[in-house]
């Protein structure tokens, strides 16, 4: 016998994020691995605006608009429904929050914490961290709109990334001080922070850390 699993996915901030996290939540339900056929699958999906709907497919648009619950509402019928776990498919910067109600709920997830979550979502926070503990990470610094006291004193080329932002959203690679200055704008438009760190030529890889 399987497990009830609810599979939370979209975003409440914007379109973007909302059709990225259903295009990975869909690749996972078309799958149809043995562990997940054996599952009962519930699908909670977050609107951008912040309105959450509840369907068992997700393959067609149609069956995303279903009836519209407020936050409030739509946890009271996660707790009615009682799954054994909720497995998260957002990727906004949204994501630790959505963790926080799901350990309020005190219904298990699969992945982060919601400290830890909200430590990765946040580049600075994440470089921060990394930094504490000793481990390398490239020549940058953290700027700040309107602060013009933090200055980047590396070489070129640099990147510059908005400090909340996932997907390369806002990434640039910048060859001088002024494309790094109107990287720094467009990366503002995302957030009050940004990073800029030194280039390094190389094969980038992501993958999920067990601890």
């Amino acid at each position: 016998m399987g497990y009830k699993v609810l599979h939370l996915l979209g975003s409440p901030t914007d379109e973007f994020s909302f059709s990225i996290s259903l295009m990975y939540a869909r690749s996972l339900a078309s799958a149809k691995y043995q562990e997940a056929v054996h599952n009962t699958n519930i699908y909670a999906v977050v609107h951008p605006g912040g309105f959450w709907s509840f369907t068992d497919d997700i393959a067609q648009d149609e069956a995303l608009a279903g009836k519209m619950f407020e936050v409030t509402e739509a946890l009271a019928a996660v707790r009615e429904m009682s799954p054994d776990l909720m497995l998260q498919h957002i990727l906004c910067a949204k994501r630790p929050l959505y963790n926080a109600m799901f350990e309020i709920l005190n219904i298990p997830f699969i992945g982060s914490s919601s400290q830890a979550s909200a430590n990765i979502a946040d580049k600075a926070a994440t470089r921060a961290l990394l930094l504490q503990a000793g481990l390398p990470v490239p020549h940058g610094v953290v700027v700040g709109r309107g602060d013009h006291c933090v200055r980047y004193d590396g070489g070129f080329p640099a990147v510059v990334k908005p400090c909340k932002m996932e997907n390369s959203v806002g990434v640039q690679i910048v060859h001088n001080e002024v494309e790094m200055e109107e990287a720094l704008e467009e990366a503002f438009a995302y957030g009050d922070t940004a990073v800029v760190d030194a280039f390094i030529p190389g094969r980038e890889v992501r993958c999920g850390v067990i601890a």
